[in-house]
Formats: C-alpha cells, sequence, structure tokens
C-alpha cells in the first residue's frame, strides 16, 4: 500500500483553459502512515500518445512544499496555480493524440515516490510570440542542427562533402535518367497550355475561412480541359520504432476534390484566368509538427489534360487557430483616410481590395435603385463593438439569422464560391466582398449560382442590391458573412 493517495483537482469542472489563462486547482494529499517527506512537487508538460514514439514538450516543475513529517490520517490540500501554455491544443485523432498534463510527486526518501497525474484540455487562446504576422509563409519549429556553427562548422562540412563526392559522381549516371524525364514531361505539359501561374495570397490558413487562388495561363495551341481542381488534404503522419524497426503510420483525416473549373476548350494564345475562394472546413485539427508525429495539410492544385500529363502544383498549407490570427492578421478595411491626406502611396495586398470607405469611385446601380439599409446598418453597428472572444455576437447573430434584410453592397470584388454551404442554391455561385453604401462596414455575400451571370458584369463601384440574411461573423476580417435570400 502507497504511503499516502494523490488527488489532483482543478477549478474548472470542465478541466477547459485557453492558451495564457490562469490553470488552477488543488492537490490534495492523503496520508496513510508516518513518514519524512523530502519535498513535494508539481510539474507539467505536454505529450502525444497514439501509434507514434512519444513526443513531449520542456517538463515545468514547481515545488508545492519543501521539507515536512507526514503523519498518518493527515490531508494535505496544496492549492497550485500556473499559466496555460499558448500551445499545442489539445487533439485527439485516430493515430495521434496530445494531451496536456499536471503531475505531482511526494518525495519519500528509500521508497517509491508516490504520484498522480491528471489531464486538462487547452484550447487556442492568445497567439504564441512566433505566430508570423505575415500569412504568406508557414512557421516551421525551429529544431535543433547537427552541425556545430562558426568554423568548425564549416570545415566539417567541406570534410563530409569531399568524402561522399565520389558516391554522388558514382550516383550521377543513375540519377540522369529521371532528371529528363522530368524535364520532358514539364515540357509537354508546356508545349500545351503554357507557363502556369497560381497565387495563393496567403497558406496560413483558419478553419472555416474562404481560401483565395488564382490561377493564370495562356495556351500554345488550342487545348481540351477536362477539368481544373483543388484537392484538400489533411493527414496524420507518426513514426514508430526506429532503424531498422522504423515503421511510419498515416492516417487521411479530410480528403475533398472541388472542382473549380469544369471541361472547356480554350484557344490558342487567348489567356484563361481563374480567380475563386474554397471555403475551408471547420476543423480542430490544427497543423503540429514534432519529431516523429505530424499533422499536415496541403492542397493540390490539378489541371486535368486529356492524352497528356496532368499539370499539378502541390502547396502546403498551416491550418491555425482563428484565435491566433485574430490578433495578428490586420483588418482587411483599413481606417478611412483624415482630410487632407494622401493614398496614393498605400498599395492594397492580393488580399485586400483595392476600394475602401470614403475614397471608394462613385457607385454605379446595376440592379434597381439603392434600397433602404438601415436596419442592417444598425445591426452591424452593434456586432463590430464586441471584442474577438465575446459570445455575444455570435448569440445575437444566430438569433437574428431567419431575418431578412435589405441590402446594397458596393462591390469591391467578385469571386468564385466553392466548398460545404447548407443552401444548395449557393454552392457554385459568386462571392461579393464589398462595403454597405456610405458605412465602413465591409461585407462578405454569397449569392445564388443562378445569378452568375449577372453578378459576373459587377465592377468594382458598382452595387448590388436585394434581400440577404445574416449567416456569421468572420473574425478574422473583422467583417459579416451574408447569405443571399
Amino acid at each position: 500500500m502507497s504511503t499516502c493517495d494523490i488527488v489532483i483537482e482543478f477549478d474548472r469542472p470542465n478541466r477547459e483553459y485557453r492558451g495564457a489563462e490562469l490553470v488552477s486547482g488543488t492537490a490534495s494529499i492523503g496520508v496513510h502512515e508516518n513518514v519524512r517527506c523530502g519535498g513535494i512537487q508539481l510539474a507539467r508538460c505536454w505529450r502525444t500518445h497514439g501509434r507514434g514514439n512519444a513526443d513531449h514538450g520542456e517538463m515545468t516543475t514547481e515545488s508545492l512544499s519543501g521539507e515536512c513529517i507526514l503523519s498518518a490520517g493527515d490531508t494535505l490540500r496544496l492549492p497550485f496555480s500556473f499559466q496555460a501554455p499558448r500551445e499545442p491544443a489539445t487533439y485527439h485523432g485516430h493515430y495521434l493524440s496530445i494531451d496536456h498534463y499536471v503531475k505531482v510527486t511526494v518525495d519519500v526518501p528509500w521508497a517509491l515516490d508516490p504520484k498522480a497525474e491528471e489531464n486538462y484540455i487547452l484550447l487556442p487562446g492568445v497567439p504564441p510570440d512566433d505566430v508570423p504576422f505575415k500569412r504568406d509563409a508557414i512557421r516551421k519549429p525551429s529544431k535543433a542542427s547537427l552541425i556545430p556553427k562558426g568554423i568548425v562548422g564549416r570545415v566539417l562540412v567541406v570534410v563530409v562533402g569531399l568524402l561522399f563526392l565520389p558516391l554522388l559522381l558514382m550516383l550521377v549516371p543513375l540519377l540522369a535518367p529521371f532528371v529528363v524525364v522530368r524535364f520532358l514531361y514539364r515540357q509537354i505539359i508546356r508545349n500545351r497550355i503554357g507557363k502556369v501561374t497560381l497565387k495563393t495570397p496567403h497558406v496560413v490558413v483558419a478553419p472555416g475561412e474562404a481560401w483565395p487562388l488564382e490561377l493564370h495561363f495562356t495556351p500554345q495551341r488550342d487545348v481540351v480541359l477536362d477539368s481544373i481542381s483543388v484537392r484538400l488534404v489533411a493527414q496524420e503522419r507518426c513514426v514508430s520504432g526506429g532503424g531498422k524497426n522504423k515503421s511510419t503510420h498515416t492516417h487521411t483525416l479530410y480528403d475533398k476534390t472541388i472542382v473549380i473549373d469544369e471541361a472547356r476548350e480554350v484557344a490558342a494564345s487567348h489567356p484563361h484566368e481563374i480567380r475563386t475562394t474554397i471555403t475551408l472546413p471547420t476543423t480542430s485539427a490544427f497543423n503540429f509538427d514534432a519529431a516523429d508525429n505530424h499533422l499536415e495539410w496541403h492542397a493540390e492544385v490539378r489541371i486535368a489534360l486529356p492524352r497528356y500529363p496532368d499539370w499539378k502544383e502541390k502547396v502546403e498549407l498551416q491550418m491555425t487557430p482563428a484565435e491566433f490570427l485574430e490578433k495578428t492578421w490586420p483588418n482587411s478595411v483599413p481606417p478611412a483616410p483624415e482630410v487632407g491626406t494622401s493614398v496614393a502611396d498605400e498599395v492594397p495586398s492580393d488580399t485586400e481590395p483595392a476600394g475602401v470607405a470614403g475614397v471608394l469611385p462613385e457607385p454605379i446601380v446595376t440592379r434597381g435603385e439603392t434600397g433602404d439599409s438601415r436596419p442592417l446598418t444598425d445591426a452591424l453597428e452593434v456586432f463590430s463593438r464586441f471584442d474577438y472572444f465575446g459570445t455575444e455576437r455570435d448569440a445575437m447573430i444566430a438569433s437574428r439569422s431567419q431575418e431578412a434584410f435589405e441590402c446594397s453592397v458596393v462591390v469591391q470584388q467578385v469571386l468564385s464560391t466553392h466548398g460545404d454551404l447548407e443552401d444548395p442554391r449557393l454552392v457554385n455561385g459568386r462571392t461579393i466582398v464589398g462595403t454597405i453604401p456610405d458605412t465602413r462596414h465591409e461585407v462578405q455575400l454569397l449569392t445564388f449560382a443562378s445569378d452568375n451571370e449577372r453578378n459576373d458584369a459587377l465592377s468594382s463601384g458598382t452595387v448590388w442590391n436585394g434581400m440577404i440574411r445574416l449567416a456569421k461573423w468572420d473574425s478574422l476580417y473583422n467583417r459579416v458573412v451574408l447569405h443571399e435570400v
């Protein structure tokens, strides 16, 4: 029988804490026999479990009690508190799980130390310090290099290079055919469709957001396209064992192909351009990269050519909690310039509309006269006052989601809509990004596919008029999402 029993209790029954919040609780120690205690320690860290070798974070230890005499029948209640780490979030998958643990150990000399361990749930909260302000590059964790820095490292690289140079020269004839085949493969594709340019303004993404991409090419000759598609894939990749017994276990969490352009003929020297958005799935499976356990997202863009090799390009994505990006990514509509200031030097980014409230061109009404959108404007004024983590805004939008509002939108961009949508009329429709006239409220409006021809004719500065309902608040861009009704 152990000299004492340890029970760890958290101050929250659900054990849920957001990054950087205070985690607190009590360690209760019931003593069964008299014993001299060398101290009571609390340790905390995260670690993985599943099919792969266990990875873990840095262990943090603190003292709950110094040396003392524990008397049989006594119960010690020792409070503890610490700031929750900011990542990784708790995750329970197929081959990979990530949990955060609190461990209490009683130091008993010349005996097995009584110990107890409990896990708590870490939800996204305050972003880590190294989350990038820019979203065009994936954040990779720093890993220790096996090569020493400085002059010693450079000398080591040169020596190893000279030792392996003969082997590399022997491999050149073996690798040459693969290089030639790859070159011919690319040349065949280029001779058909020319040089393909793929633009993805950002690769750091969040669940449920609309991910924009652009595709441009000019065929060298008349060409028939089977389709152009985007395949979104998320995978767990876990390594177990080592050396000759090393095994890699892969599980696909998400795999969906979205067709963004149907079969068509494109004439020679006729530029073909696609600008669209892909609605990403709602998920809590965020990117994770450790020594032996990984969770990865990527998109594969493919141009299918009949009787010829397909053009394809893989784009690595980093699925990140929206709470992280809300605090690091600026609103897409900057403040209106003060009177007398110039905006000529301000160059809009690929993801930011060029026009903003106060500097838009005079609207051209294309769907009838501008309607009275004052009730909608009043609602947007209320929604915009809530902070990022408040639940009142979401609850208020949900309570009014069945109402229909008359709405006018000054158009900034018209994009294709793809992804999972509840209303089938919106599937393959158009997404209009713009502002409510005479306000600074930016909106994202999803319209019916049946109106594509009319909406494709809208240009920047024109006005869309119609009836809408409130769908949700897009915290990343600090704007409301509307659905046509």
